[in-house]
């Protein structure tokens, strides 16, 4: 602002207070003054002049020491101001200070300071164009600033500073706007930086700080161009936001020494406002001081070192864009909300030893998962600080210290969905030699803060309130006394999410305190969830098409079903927690998407709604059949299918068998339109995949595999999806005319979908048409033509107009500013042929912002970013992300099917405009409007009507208003791309020299800030990794079943046995009655399978068992209690018949003897073997000695007697002594005789 201007509004603010009557008060009375020539003077109290006016016209000044014998100390403000006849001026030793604005306006060529210099105002060389470089003295204490930060220098064309030897620390606002300062000496003799030192040095590019300097102070190099930054390694202290506004410095070391960060009262820290992505830290350092990353927005990358020890409070609070972080071994203790406000956060690499945790360490960090060991003190910390955890690493170190026995100790959750409570299992037993070295033992269990204990059973018995403690954070204590125990803690969740709990033994071993960790688990506890199909296939004609929706909710809660906000069905959840119904979609068509949504109620009692759009596909993929094929010796011929696809509404069961590969196959209708299928396992919140290949014998696509590649995983629910091979693309040819596919002809609005276009005009420069939309609206479309690098630099002159002006208000547009740069950067690699110059350039563009990670996943789009890689050249890249001419573009594709949700939401919320309108959909109130040149435009629009300052609040409304209504169109654009040749003016967007040059632009914006955070949050899931055909197959993999039935010994499981279960409410009731299975999704009663197993989930209550089989004997198991969990309820069942020997096959050396029935191995020593003559033949027994009941006895089928002495081959052999050998369950062997004729031996 002109010195003048100011000195007026100065005069005129005075006249106000005038004018309204307010009383203006100065502070304190005229000074008197003195005149000596040319200079008037005044005198302080200690008779020192300090100079108000000079009077002169000299164009050399020599500035007296004296005046009238008084020593002159000061030059007073303005002094020499406007004196434009002065060229030159001298400063004696002596002075110690200069007012503001004391040399503005003058035509100094040159100014030497004096030594003696302490105090120098704001804008003493305003305007002074000579002056290009300054010496600062060593005794400068205090630099002036003027209210809008304006420092000594500000307004000058100094660039170059030197700090003279000896100063120990730069004054705060020293060269506080000095906008053409270039360059800077700093001596070794620097201490300290002071508070805007530097501060809007707009054009200093470079300054290096010498390793004497200990503090920094806030604002010191704010809004500079410095491109890069190197702390001292003698720093100590440094102030807030030191790099505010700074674009280019995006990596920092932080020195060993510092110990303090100061934060502004808004929370900034050191780097807040800055664009620092990445830091390290000097080896040494041990601590991370408080607040030093405090609302560092754009920090990305921590790399933490292996000697730290400790994060302080808010170090990292509010830093959005940092996504993970590992802490590692040396860490111990974080401070009060360190990473409080990380909102982008996902992953935190735990080490094994942090014991102190502060509070809200994590606090807003939604989507945060701490992956830490499970048998450690970390798991411990981030438990107590209830966060979310994912154990990275199971194992469990024993040491000659720890008194729990491990492989007898266990702690884990059984969720009962057949009631509301989850049971807490916890099984402890200690070391024998460590029983009567221990006393005063507790188990310590920790709950999530919102569980509620209902109930605590130790070793079968309930235990009274005054027999364990809660506290106020959740912690159980129950003392025990026995060296095994076993305790059930039943708890009610009470909201979704994970549980995240552990259990220890606390103790006292030789007089000293110890503790050790029994468990720990994180399982996932999700309430409402909705599941159903992404595409439903239907035939031509057909008027309407069915649906599954089904999921989990609220036992007994109500689901309601919307369809496109329509309400068509409620439905109630099941006991177990399960809904599952079909809905009607009518009128499909082609690729038309129905919005499904269900509304509940939360665990909380709150109103929860979840949505996912289907789409409809004529004769589309569609699944016909899910067949599972496992191989394990518990079934009948080695092998069992299971039917997956059949729905009978009734939980599967199927017996986990450790490593036995799964062999799906998986049957499609029209499975020509599918490329990949895999199947997915998804339990305890997490997923692994299984790829099914194409079988064409079996004419389905099949596994055998496992699901991870890990052989002892246990799979959860199932879904298979499918990825649909590619539709060919958007075809161009030569003449531009687009034939779209017809997804993307379904994602064009109607009212876009038959429009008409005139061209006006299309030269080299210009390009305009009209559009006619099938409401009838008319739409002007044109823009100015350019090459890429007229483009880019058009681009560049209105992103610098932009950055140079004061006072703008574009804190809500710094993305798009960023945006907009990406953008300049990427038009910059090509030439003006539109040719790429850097190729690896060009694909690092692409690849920076994290497209590496997903060049090996799976999808369309990984591969072709696979294949520019291997491919590198400006055609691959073209081809493959931005040309629609490509054939198979999926960028473009996906852009497309995007177009009208997230794309265009993204791309309002980019604006900052409200997308209410609906992109396509204009009206006739704004159906007219002219792009003129691109939708960059827009920003610039929207960035002018923000900091024109002459706008009335009213007016600016108004006009952003008016720009709404323009991106209403503009938004749309880079999807317009791709559709504008359906209507005849696909030309519109291409550029001389570049064919593709806005969409290239565009789509370089819609990666950075759309498509980037779609694949990181998951939203682009569907379109990489296909499209479910059928969502979360309910299945219960047996681990432990409820029981098994066999007969003899526990290894002959009996299949095909009818099994009943029989409920009553209290023990004492005399009878029970057959349980209504159905209200539980289950079936009573059951048949076992080829394992012999059965298993049920029940609530509480007492329960037995009835097995039943033709030919043998009704079983009935003992009356049983639940909870806790009843598992391994094995039942014998005996046959009715008496044992009978089966075979019998004798040889010169042996005979072997198979029975019907297991039999008592010490009966069988009864049998008599006699040869032809009638003489005995003695023998040795041998059988298998494995097999063996549920008591532990021996029994076995098959026999091996053994003679003593060789017989001749044709030897009849007969064995007797039947009559004295029984079966396993004592049945008597029929008294008969067998024989058979001895055979050559068989060689094995």
């Amino acid at each position: 602002m002109n010195k003048k201007i100011r000195r007026c509004l100065s005069l005129l603010l005075v006249a106000a207070m005038v004018v309204t009557g307010l009383d203006f008060v100065p502070a304190k009375a005229a000074e008197t003054t003195y005149t000596s020539g040319d200079y008037t003077y005044t005198l302080n109290g200690d008779d020192e002049a300090t100079i108000t006016k000079y009077d002169g016209s000299a164009s050399y000044v020599a500035i007296p020491s004296t005046l009238d014998g008084k020593q002159v100390v000061g030059i007073g403000d303005g002094v020499f101001q406007d004196k434009k006849t002065i060229t030159g001026v001298n400063i004696p030793e002596g002075i110690k200070s200069i007012g503001h604005d004391a040399f503005a306006y003058t035509n100094l060529q040159e100014l030497k300071l004096p030594t003696s210099l302490e105090d120098i105002g704001y804008s003493i060389l305003y305007g002074v164009k000579g002056i290009t470089s300054i010496d600062i003295p060593n005794k400068l204490k205090i630099a002036r600033s003027y209210g809008n930060g304006d420092g000594p220098f500000a307004g000058s064309k100094i660039k170059e500073v030197t700090f003279e030897n000896g100063i120990t620390k730069i004054p705060d606002n020293v060269m506080n706007k000095c906008t053409e300062l270039e360059k800077v000496s700093l001596p070794n003799t620097l201490q300290e930086i002071g508070e805007y030192a530097f501060d809007s040095c707009s054009v200093l590019k470079e300054i290096q700080i010498p390793r004497s300097v200990k503090t920094i102070g806030h604002d010191a190099f704010a809004h500079t161009n410095l491109q890069d930054l190197e702390l001292p390694t003698s720093l100590e202290e440094i102030g807030y936001s030191i790099l505010y506004g700074v674009k280019d410095v995006t990596s920092i070391e932080i020195p060993n020494k510092l110990k303090i960060a100061r934060c502004h009262g808004n929370g900034d820290g050191p780097f807040a406002g800055s664009k620092i992505k990445e830091v390290t830290f000097e080896k040494g350092l041990k601590k991370i001081p408080s607040h030093l990353f405090h609302n560092a927005s754009q920090l990305r990358e921590v790399k933490l070192l292996d000697e730290m020890t400790d994060i302080d409070s808010y170090a990292f609070e509010n830093c959005t864009n940092l996504r993970s972080i590992e802490l590692p071994i040396s860490i111990k203790t974080i401070g009060d909300g360190a990473f409080s406000g990380c909102t982008s956060l996902t992953e935190v690499l735990a080490n094994k030893k942090i014991t102190s945790i502060g509070k809200n360490v994590f606090q807003n960090c939604t989507n945060a998962t701490i992956k830490v060991a499970k048998y450690t003190d970390s798991m411990k910390s981030f438990t107590d600080a209830e966060q979310n955890l994912e154990f990275s690493n199971l194992e469990y170190t024993d040491t000659v210290d720890k008194v729990i026995e491990h492989e007898k100790s266990t702690y884990e959750i059984n969720g009962s969905s057949a009631s509301s409570y989850v049971v807490m299992n916890l099984d402890y037993a200690l070391k024998q030699k460590e029983i009567k070295n221990v006393k005063d033992m507790q188990l310590v269990v920790k709950l999530p803060a919102t569980s509620v204990v209902n109930s605590i059973k130790l070793d079968g018995v309930a235990l009274s309130e005054s027999e364990f403690k809660i506290t106020s954070d959740n912690k159980i204590t129950i003392p025990v006394k026995k060296s095994t125990g076993k305790c059930r803690i039943y708890t009610t969740p009470n909201v979704d999410g994970r549980i995240n709990s552990y259990a220890v033994l606390n103790y006292e071993k030789d007089g000293v305190s110890q503790s050790n960790i029994i468990g720990a688990v994180s399982e996932n506890c999700t309430c409402l969830t909705l599941g159903c199909n992404d595409d439903v296939s239907y035939e031509k004609g057909e008027d309407s098409v069915s649906v599954e929706v089904k999921g989990y909710g609220i036992s007994g809660k109500n689901v309601e079903i919307y369809v496109d906000g329509e309400l068509v069905k409620e439905v109630m959840v099941s006991k177990t927690g399960k809904y599952s119904t079909d809905i009607t979609l009518d009128y499909p068509e082609n690729f038309k998407n129905y919005t499904v949504k269900i509304v509940s109620v939360e665990k909380s009692g709150k109103e929860a709604e979840l949505s996912k759009q289907i789409t409809t596909i004529e004769n589309g993929p569609k699944l016909s059949g899910v067949s599972l094929y496992i191989e394990a010796h518990d079934y009948k011929d080695g092998h069992k299918t299971f039917d997956l696809l059949k729905n009978d509404g009734t939980l599967k069961y199927i017996t986990f068998q450790a490593g036995k590969p799964y062999q799906f196959s998986i049957q499609y209708e029209n499975a020509d339109k599918i490329s990949r299928v895999f199947v997915i396992s998804s339990r305890g919140g997490y997923s692994r995949k299984l790829e099914a290949k194409w079988d064409a014998d079996k004419n389905a696509y099949v596994t055998n595999g496992f699901f991870g590649n890990d052989a002892s995983y246990v799979p959860g629910n199932l879904s298979i999806e499918y990825v649909a091979k590619p539709d060919g693309g958007t075809q161009v040819d030569e003449e531009e005319n687009v034939t779209l596919t017809d997804e993307e002809k379904a994602s064009i609005p109607e009212n876009w979908r038959e429009a008409t276009a005139e061209q006006i005009t299309d030269t080299e420069s210009d390009y305009q048409a009209e559009i006619t939309l099938k409401s009838g609206d008319v739409v002007e479309y044109s823009y100015d033509k350019m090459t890429l690098t007229e483009y880019a630099e058009e681009l560049e002159k209105k992103q610098a107009a932009q950055s140079g002006e004061e006072d703008t208000e574009l804190n809500a547009c710094s993305d798009l500013s960023e945006g907009v740069g990406d953008i300049i950067d990427f038009l910059k690699v090509f030439d003006k042929e539109g040719t790429a110059k850097d190729i690896g350039k060009l694909y690092d563009f692409f690849e920076k912002d994290g497209f590496s990670r997903y060049t090996m996943g799976e999808g369309d789009l990984a591969q072709d970013i696979a294949l520019v890689k291997t491919e590198l050249n400006a055609d691959t890249i073209q081809m493959y992300l931005v040309d629609p001419k490509a054939v198979d573009n999926t960028v473009a594709r996906y852009i497309i099917k995007k177009g009208q949700s997230t794309t265009q939401k993204t791309i309002f919320d980019l604006f900052g405009m409200d997308s209410s309108t609906g992109g396509f959909l204009v009206d006739s109130a704004n159906s007219m409007f002219s792009f003129e040149g691109n939708v960059i435009n827009l920003l610039w629009m929207k960035q002018e009507v923000m900091s024109d300052q002459s706008l009335s609040p009213a007016q600016r409304e108004a006009k952003l208003k008016e720009i709404q209504k323009m991106a209403d169109i503009a938004a749309e654009k880079m999807v317009f791309t791709y559709i504008a040749g359906v209507i005849g003016v696909f030309g519109a967007m291409a550029l001389p020299g570049s064919g593709v040059a806005i969409a290239c632009g565009l789509l370089a914006l819609a990666i950075k800030k759309c498509i980037i955070p779609m694949i990181e949050s998951g939203d682009f899931d569907d379109f990489l990794n296909g499209k479910l055909s059928l969502k979360d197959m309910i299945i219960r993999w047996i681990i432990d079943p409820s029981g098994y039935v066999y007969e003899g010994v526990t290894t002959n499981r009996l299949s095909d046995v009818t099994t009943t279960l029989y409920y009553k409410e209290k023990k004492t009731d005399k009878k029970g009655t057959v349980w209504d299975a159905s209200e539980y999704d289950q079936e009573n009663p059951l048949v076992t399978d080829e394992a012999g197993s059965y298993a049920w989930d029940v609530p509480e209550g007492y329960w037995q068992v009835k097995a039943e089989k033709e030919g043998y004997e009704t079983a009935y198991s003992d009356w049983m209690e639940v909870p806790p969990p009843q598992t391994d309820v094995n039942i014998e069942m005996k046959p009715l018949a008496a044992p009978e020997i089966k075979e019998i096959h004798s040889y010169e050396t042996f005979t072997k003897v198979i029975f019907t029935q297991y039999m008592d191995p010490e009966t069988v020593k009864n049998l008599t073997l006699t040869d032809s003559q009638g003489n005995s033949i003695a023998y040795t027994l041998s059988y298998d000695k494995s097999e063996k009941d549920a008591a532990g006895n021996v029994f076995a089928k098959e026999f091996t007697l053994t003679y003593d002495t060789p017989i001749a081959k044709g030897e009849k052999v007969t064995v007797g002594g039947m009559e004295n050998i029984t079966s396993s369950t004592g049945k008597t062997l029929a008294a008969v005789t067998k024989s058979d004729v001895a055979s050559e031996d068989v060689r094995i």
